[in-house]
């Protein structure tokens, strides 16, 4: 195809050197000196010349320059969105907008998946004079490559919004990316901004080594006007945003020309869930061998063979040999700190509750190894609000919402929730994962909000109170980083399906909601009056994540194998540029 291009574009390029002006010049010479003119005015006639010479040649150079920078930035943008994907309409980066002209030829067959095109990239001379330049991009191949999701320390198929932030040699991926240096909060459940005077863009740069970007879609910036606040949610203007490849932006992070072309890939929130309680969530070592999909679970839970109800003998809990123990009517008699983990029982409870007291359902064995004996499957909402430090270990699966509402969680195990999630601390309490090295797993089917996590009206120490989670849901994650503050190793995942149901507050200017991620942050924090304070230096921003050490497997329970499931898929285009032309 390349070749076929360079057939049928070739012309007669502009001679390197011209030599009509020199030519002139001495025509003139000889007719002045047969006239017997004098030598002065023969200097005067040759400078004219000259300076029209030097005019000339000085704007043919800056057009040059102006088509060659153009084409620059135009490979990088089609190496980032793919040339099917080239939208001339909407691509405005510097030089491009200086070009008088471009024009496409497409030569497409996508149903082969090939892209060839011919791009001319013209300017116009403030004398008339059209120089052009042809740009020739086709695919040659596209190279799939395995890649692991536990590289990544924020991925989503979605939008992510980073509303600043510092993210510490880490790598990220967005379906399209958007940053901005301010950010909304909100006090007393209304929406404010924090101060233009205070801008931090995201810092993805720290001690010299950047954090590699990843997108497929577009990563862009806003500098002004980026949001409209309401009470109860607000509006990001997408159309205020420009490119962050060739623009001024001081830290761009290390932004990857690579699509990935399905995150990830080929997991399945249903499968993996009814497997799990199938597999895991009985006592023991049984598994559940009844018929069971994903719609059915509550309803094969409680009628599972070998499940019974908790009975009391006198003042006794008795406590039956069964895959499953319905606790519903003595959920009181129970102390979740020692009677699920003594009897080594995997538990049910049909409605909402509430726990505010420890939770322990798994045990040790040798050197760090560990063994889950049992579960507990709440059919409904599940409210965590203790006084003082409250233990939750092992497995715990939430058909509706959880909610963490209390004083600080110590948590060494997981969560299966498939309603949405609320992660609503008590002022300054927060998650705690330091007690046996294992992180938190949270696997959401629905939203995931950070709202008050190490919540804090003055300065704190950024490298307090660091915390292993991983967080997954197939819809989108909200944090508020400025009122609260997360330091995190391990992951935070978005699917960002698009389907009707819960949306977060956070919409575009078309009015469509925003889903995927959307994290706001800032150097400083909002005082006890509603008031931003400014941070002094990069130690107070308030959203830090940096990479997990480690293996995932080892540190987490119950996270996906997203088996075979990451492609990178490179567009490897071949680029051919034609000689300078002149009309």
């Amino acid at each position: 195809m390349i070749n076929w291009f360079k057939k049928h574009i070739l012309k007669i390029p502009i001679s390197s050197e011209r030599g009509s002006v020199l030519s002139m010049a001495l025509v003139i010479i000889a007719v002045i000196t047969f006239a017997a003119t004098s030598v002065t005015s023969m200097s005067l006639n040759l400078t004219a010349q000259t300076r029209e010479k030097v005019a000339s040649e000085t704007e043919e150079s800056l057009a040059k320059v102006y088509i060659n920078q153009a084409i620059i930035e135009f490979k990088d943008y089609v190496n980032i969105v793919g040339l099917e994907s080239v939208d001339l309409t909407t691509y405005t980066p510097k030089y491009f907008v200086i070009i008088t002209e471009i024009s496409a030829d497409n030569y497409d067959d996508a149903t082969n998946g090939d892209y060839s095109r011919r791009y001319k990239f013209s300017f116009t001379n403030p004398d008339g004079t059209i120089f052009y330049k042809y740009l020739l991009i086709s695919n040659s191949e596209f190279d799939p490559e395995d890649i692991s999701v536990f590289d990544y320390t924020i991925g989503t198929n979605g939008k992510l919004y980073l509303n600043s932030g510092l993210f510490e040699e880490v790598s990220i991926f967005g379906g399209s990316i958007w940053l901005a240096g301010t950010s909304p909060y909100t006090y007393n459940d209304v929406y404010y901004e924090s101060p233009d005077t205070d801008e931090v863009f995201p810092v993805f740069t720290v001690g010299g080594i950047p954090s590699k970007i990843y997108f497929n879609y577009g990563y862009n910036y806003c500098e002004a006007t980026c949001f409209n606040l309401s009470t109860t949610s607000y509006v990001t203007n997408e159309t205020n945003y420009t490119q962050v490849v060739g623009s001024t932006l001081p830290d761009k992070g290390d932004y990857e020309t690579i699509n990935i072309v399905n995150f990830f890939g080929d997991f399945n929130y249903e499968t993996y869930a009814t497997s799990l309680i199938k597999k895991k969530a009985p006592s023991g070592s049984d598994e559940i061998t009844d018929d069971m999909t994903f719609d059915t679970i509550e309803t094969v839970v409680n009628n599972v063979n070998n499940a019974e109800d908790l009975t009391l003998n006198g003042t006794k809990l008795n406590w039956p040999n069964a895959n499953f123990v319905d606790i519903t009517n003595l959920v009181s008699e129970v102390d979740f700190s020692k009677d699920i983990s003594k009897n080594n029982k995997s538990v049910i409870y049909n409605g909402n509750l509430t726990l505010t007291s420890n939770v322990i359902m798994q045990t040790y064995t040798s050197a760090g190894t560990k063994t889950y004996r049992e579960s507990l499957i709440v059919f409904g909402d599940l409210h965590l609000d203790g006084a003082g430090t409250q233990t939750i270990n092992g497995t715990i699966i939430v058909t509706g919402d959880l909610y963490f509402e209390g004083d600080d969680v110590s948590s060494e195990g997981s969560f299966i929730v498939f309603g949405q999630t609320y992660i609503d601390f008590n002022q300054g309490q927060h998650f705690i994962t330091n007690g046996q090295n294992f992180g938190l797993t949270i696997m959401g089917r629905d939203n995931i909000y950070i709202l008050s996590h190490n919540r804090s009206n003055s300065t704190i120490n950024p490298n307090s109170d660091i915390v292993d989670i991983f967080l997954y849901t197939e819809r989108s994650i909200y944090i508020d980083g400025i009122n609260s503050s997360l330091n995190y190793t391990g992951s935070l995942f978005a699917r960002a399906k698009d389907e009707t149901g819960n949306e977060l507050p956070v919409f575009n200017d078309n009015g469509d909601p925003i889903r995927g991620i959307v994290i706001n942050s800032a150097q400083g924090y909002i005082n006890g009056s509603g008031n931003f304070v400014s941070g002094q230096d990069e130690s107070d921003i308030r959203f830090r994540a940096a990479k997990l050490d480690g293996v995932y497997q080892e540190r987490f329970d119950n996270i996906p194998v997203f088996e075979n499931s990451l492609l990178f898929q490179a567009g490897i285009y071949v680029f051919k540029t034609s000689e300078f032309y002149q009309e």
